[in-house]
């Protein structure tokens, strides 16, 4: 078999390609080296900008080399606008992630953990700064920050949400819908800002209600709600994913995701709290834990942050437990303020079980 020739010099040689990379790294004049002394120039540039030229995403380089991408950036690196939700590694330096439960490493930009230090940055923070790229790969880094949270960026002294003050909920959460359980949820448990809720069943025909309930809520709150809303879903149907799916907001909402990031989630509720805006969480996953939402709702002066859980058995502040279709009466509990007179009163008017439908008639007297 003939060997195929390779050309040794010329446009389109490999000498000739290998000293335009070796340029755009900034290896000192590559057309007077040879090509061993080229190899060896890009090798020891590489390994100075903690490179190689497969690496093209920020997680496949160690911590050690990530600290090196800042320092070898050339100042005068192409500038552009970029908005994002800040994802902390261990080591104390960071990503902005364009859609936080997105999988696109390619597209999430690097921030130092020097910036990280200066601002205060904490995970779920939303930043928007100027990004430029790493010469020789498609590396993005934040070289300057200008707003942090819709604020301008500054250095700061900041409260998180953990060492909000806390106070007592009183600002009612209406969910507008013809979905029976939200009449429930709004007029006889009374669901206030701040309180988790938990609707669930013993039965496992309910589950097909139980997941048109949390979509229904979903609805309901993104038509009412005066908030950031959040939501979780897993293992729903077909017939709900679909209904699910154009409703989807990538920046806060999760079907079938990856569990690991359900505790990011939680930290963006809180810096929305922080910001004074109200966060609600309507959460359908039946296997998952989220003991860590449900004991994070706080009532704050300015916002709230409240969790609605769908399925599974979790202690909450108010709940609704169904078999069959049927609501337990004697299983429900107000979400309400504690120190509210007519809480009880509600539900004493409440005397049989039946469907939530059923209940409301209860509820209002109607019929009767």
């Amino acid at each position: 078999m003939a060997t195929r020739k390779v050309k040794l010099s010329g446009r389109d040689s490999n000498i000739h390609v290998k000293r335009k990379y070796a340029k755009k790294i900034g290896v000192k004049a590559p057309t007077r080296l040879s090509k061993a002394q080229l190899d060896e120039a890009v090798r020891r540039r590489e390994l100075e900008l903690g490179l190689t030229r497969h690496k093209f995403n920020l997680y496949e380089f160690s911590p050690e080399e990530r600290r090196t991408l800042v320092s070898n950036a050339t100042p005068r690196t192409h500038m552009q606008m970029f908005a994002g939700y800040f994802c902390p590694f261990r080591e104390g330096d960071g990503v902005l992630r364009r859609d936080p439960f997105k999988d696109t490493p390619e597209s999430d930009v690097y921030v130092s953990e020097e910036n990280v230090r200066s601002f205060n940055i904490v995970a779920g923070d939303r930043v928007v700064g100027d990004i430029g790229l790493v010469p020789g790969n498609r590396i993005k880094i934040l070289r300057r920050l200008r707003y942090l949270n819709e604020e301008p960026a500054k250095p700061m002294r900041r409260v998180l949400f953990e060492d909000l003050e806390s106070y007592e909920p009183s600002i009612p959460i209406g969910i507008e819908g013809n979905n029976a359980i939200l009449k429930l949820l709004t007029n006889v448990l009374s669901l206030v800002g701040g309180r988790s809720v938990c609707v669930t069943s013993v039965s496992d025909s309910d589950t097909p209600m139980l997941e048109q309930v949390a979509l229904d809520i979903l609805k309901g709150l993104y038509i009412s709600f005066g908030g950031e809303v959040f939501g979780i879903f897993e293992n729903v149907s077909e017939k709900i994913s679909e209904e699910l799916d154009p409703l989807l907001n990538p920046e806060a909402v999760v079907l079938d995701g990856d569990r690991s990031e359900y505790p990011y989630m939680l930290e963006m509720m809180k810096r929305s709290v922080e910001r004074g805006i109200p966060a609600v969480a309507v959460i359908y996953a039946p296997c998952v834990d989220v003991t860590d939402f449900v004991e994070a709702v706080k009532a704050t002066k300015t916002a709230s942050l409240t969790v609605i859980v769908v399925g599974g058995m979790t202690e909450t502040d108010g709940r609704i437990i169904i078999r069959d279709g049927v609501v337990l009466v004697d299983e429900l509990v107000s979400a309400g303020r504690s120190d509210d007179p007519f809480s009880r009163k509600k539900l004493e008017r409440l005397k049989k079980d039946g469907t939530p439908d059923e209940l409301l008639l209860q509820f209002t007297d109607f019929g009767k």
